[in-house]
């Protein structure tokens, strides 16, 4: 039996709590691109915003999917918002904004932060209740994943955003958070960061190809060596330029060269596949070393963070994407994130277009 698709009044979207101001900056950006008239609206500290849209939608927009976000985590159309829920009977009404519609997944979420982490195993709970309750209306179908996915915002006991997604427009992953293990021999908790970019910022095509034993990678300001010592588990040769010393876990493995030198200046001698760079410094100069590095081709990609400052920040994203796509053009694929492992920075990922 075929349904037509559920309208969707707006999209709630997901960040570190503290960044809701350039969730809200970005919304406004991003659906004016894509001509989605509507407004955003949040409360400082609350790890959310949502997006109001004044007519509703059916067909999420390409423009809005999660990999256009830079400070989004998670973005998904709005069904409806629940308020003053029965705390003995939440799911009446949540599920009756779902109507007839099947779902190959449900997942429960909370935003990130204290408040939030309270409320996850309700969340838990809820997600568990509904998903029995729709397979016994069969309306809870696995294995089709044409089919979109349920998602419960709760906010507290009885206020819960009920929200769908469809492939590719959103996280499958509770609030988009990676929870990632630190491996017990690692030098820093940095590779987190690194680990995640290459899990968010790359496909799996990406990631076999620009991952993979042989490649060369030069990584400037490496010191005490956690990025280096992720890029040597995949198998790469890696030069760490840093005038501090390297852990000596780093230097066992035999795939780095450490060289004693300023990261600014230093230069290689032939074509790198990957320029990696985590130091401390201007947003604006890292921009310009990158922008360098890939122009005069001494290295194909880049992987980098940009610290973020205190004030207009994401003004400064958008400053310094624009100031690389300028130069780069149509010969990069630029992607940037604020990862859940970054604190005050983002991280970016740029890729050729051809290889």
């Amino acid at each position: 039996m075929s349904h037509s698709a559920p309208e969707l009044h707006g999209f709630y979207l997901l960040s570190r709590r503290g960044f809701e101001a350039e969730l809200v900056a970005e919304a406004n950006d991003i659906t004016a691109q894509c001509d989605i008239a509507g407004y955003a609206k949040t409360t400082p500290n609350s790890g959310y915003a949502i997006f109001q849209a004044f007519t509703p939608f059916t067909r999420f927009p390409n423009e809005c999917q999660l990999p256009k976000w830079i400070f989004a985590r998670q973005v998904v159309g709005i069904l409806g918002e629940c308020e003053n829920l029965d705390p003995n009977d939440r799911l009446t009404e949540i599920l009756a904004l779902l109507g007839d519609q099947v779902v190959n997944f449900i997942i429960g979420e909370t935003p990130d932060t204290n408040e939030g982490k309270e409320l996850s195993g309700l969340a838990r709970g809820l997600t568990n209740a509904a998903r029995q309750q729709l397979k016994q209306t069969q309306q809870y179908l696995e294995s089709d994943r044409r089919l979109p996915s349920l998602h419960l915002l709760v906010l507290s006991g009885t206020h819960i955003i009920v929200g769908l997604s469809y492939a590719k427009t959103s996280s499958k992953i509770p609030g988009g958070i990676m929870h990632l293990k630190l491996p017990q021999d690692a030098p820093s908790r940095a590779i987190l960061k690194l680990e995640e970019a290459a899990m968010s910022l790359m496909t799996h095509d990406e990631r076999e190809f620009w991952l993979r034993p042989g490649m060369t990678a030069a990584d400037l300001g490496a010191a005490p060596g956690g990025w280096t010592w992720w890029l040597a588990r995949q198998g790469l040769q890696i030069t760490a330029i840093d005038n501090a010393n390297m852990a000596d876990d780093v230097m066992k493995t035999g795939q780095v060269e450490h060289i004693r030198a300023d990261g600014f200046a230093w230069q290689p001698r032939r074509p790198m596949h990957w320029i990696c760079c985590d130091m401390i410094e201007q947003p604006q100069r890292i921009t310009l070393l990158m922008q360098q590095w890939l122009v005069e081709g001494w290295a194909k990609a880049a992987l980098f963070n940009l610290k973020l400052p205190m004030k207009k920040r994401y003004a400064m994203v958008q400053d310094c994407i624009t100031l690389l796509q300028e130069q780069l053009g149509n010969t990069h694929s630029i992607r940037a994130k604020h990862l859940y492992h970054d604190r005050e920075e983002i991280t970016v990922c740029v890729l050729p277009n051809k290889t």
